[in-house]
């Protein structure tokens, strides 16, 4: 009896724990002048499976910081490090993918 005790109040002291922190993540954007912001409208780019693909390709250019899908639009915001990538590599990198830059 002791050890469902225990048992017990260990595990609601861990579900406790894991719903108590409700905090939203929020990603903070610093641009530095090495840092350049392009969107690119893309062809068939509609559903959150398309995102995925596009950030995998994305995400093999050394330059590539971040990427931020509009999917009503079917544009990507695309922060990259011009330093490391250019605006051409960019659109290499996702045209290897279904969605084509239009």
């Amino acid at each position: 009896m002791k050890e469902i005790i225990i048992i017990s109040s260990l595990l609601l002291a861990t579900v406790t724990s894991c719903t108590t922190s409700t905090k939203k993540h929020e990603t903070e954007i610093v641009v530095t002048t090495e840092q350049t912001q392009k969107t690119f409208k893309l062809k068939k780019f509609k559903s959150s499976c398309c995102v995925g693909i596009v950030q995998y390709s994305l995400k093999e250019l050394d330059g590539f910081i971040m990427m931020k899908p509009n999917l009503d639009k079917s544009e990507i915001t695309v922060w990259y490090d011009q330093n490391k990538s250019s605006e051409k590599e960019i659109v290499k990198a996702i045209n290897t993918t279904p969605y084509k830059v239009i």
